[in-house]
This record gives structure tokens, sequence and C-alpha cells, in this order.
């Protein structure tokens, strides 16, 4: 596990220049974690399916839904 540390107390979390790229692996993250039980189920194959796409794209204003 990484522990991350913004350098300035100032600093906005939300404004700082890493922040989507933290973002973008969050999601990565959430992604590829349901790999190993995808077809367990139909409906988590269509939440995993949005979300692989969003990731692909680049879309960060689409919602995601949390897995069922």
């Amino acid at each position: 596990m990484v522990t991350l540390v913004l350098v300035s107390e100032n600093e906005e979390a939300l404004t700082w220049p890493g922040f989507p790229a933290l973002l973008r692996l969050r999601e990565l993250r959430l992604v590829t974690s349901v790999l190993p039980v995808l077809n367990t189920s139909p409906g988590l194959r269509i939440q995993w399916q949005h979300r692989m796409d969003t990731l692909r794209h680049g879309d960060t204003t689409t919602h995601c839904s949390t897995y069922q």
C-alpha cells in the first residue's frame, strides 16, 4: 500500500497536478478488482463494462455506481 502526503498543507488535493492520475489509478484498481468473479453475475459484467469503457476513454464526468 502506498501512502501519499501532499507537500503543502495549503494545497488543495483537487487542484494538485497529480490528482487526475490518482483518480485514474483508483479506477483501474476498481476495474481490476472484480476480474476474478466477473463471470459470476451478468449484472456485474454490465457494471464492469461501463467502468472499463469510461476508463479507456478517459471519461471523468460519467458517474459509476458501486458493484452489486
